[in-house]
């Protein structure tokens, strides 16, 4: 854990996670319908309260994101595969999980592309290592000493997932978990990467802020 980081510290945690030219929120989940536009909000109309609750806090993070980056008054539709929609000039990446949502963003003329993911740190009730991992993964986590087991599959789990939406963003190429070989380092908060699939060649930098309760990780392409 990152002692001199609360849970509640959410503006530091975003700082150690992006370059300066990026904007982020983390917020509780709540209801922020009513800062939804009626098109975003046609999107979720039919949805569960949990659903919309996600949504419309994931939309007001993004609208302050957005908001620092001098747009203002816009709306963040969902593309053919649920992926947000940014303002021409803009890029940006939206994660939640089950108490959190935090929205980030920045112009595209000074980043090529983003992931963010949140993940809350819980027990596994299934071995998803078994899925998530590759061999090479599964050999790093059983020498690691600092974390226990579950803490360091979510770990890769959410760098994997920022790097999916990374990836995805700039080039509309999808991913599968095996695909990704992430290497974290635990003292710099920073991971190594390899993407085994031939049409994906990104520079993309990786970083991670644990917590008591949640790991935030991050994407970047310069």
């Amino acid at each position: 854990m990152n002692k001199n980081l609360t849970e509640t510290n959410t503006s530091e945690i975003l700082k150690r996670l992006f370059p300066d030219d990026v904007s982020g929120v983390i917020l509780p989940i709540d209801d922020y319908q009513t800062h939804l536009h009626p098109d975003e909000y046609r999107i979720i109309s039919s949805a569960s309260d949990k659903r919309k609750f996600e949504f419309s806090t994931g939309r007001w993070c993004s609208k302050q994101a957005l908001a620092s980056q001098g747009m203002y008054d816009t709306m963040i539709l969902t593309g053919e595969n649920r992926e947000p929609i940014w303002p021409e000039g803009f890029i940006g990446s939206i994660s939640h999980c089950r108490d959190q949502c935090g929205a980030i963003a920045a112009k595209n003329s000074n980043i090529k592309s983003l992931g963010f993911d949140i993940e809350n740190i819980k027990t596994l009730r299934n071995d998803i290592g078994r899925i998530v991992c590759t061999n090479e993964e599964k050999n790093w986590i059983s020498n690691q000493k600092q974390y226990p087991y579950n803490v360091l599959v979510i770990l890769i789990f959410s760098l994997k997932e920022s790097v999916y939406k990374c990836v995805y963003q700039h080039q509309q190429t999808k991913l599968g978990f095996k695909d990704i070989r992430i290497t974290p380092n635990l003292e710099t908060n920073t991971a190594e990467i390899i993407i085994d699939k031939p049409q994906v060649d990104l520079d993309i930098k990786l970083r991670f802020v644990i917590t008591r309760n949640h790991i935030h990780s991050a994407a970047t392409y310069l």
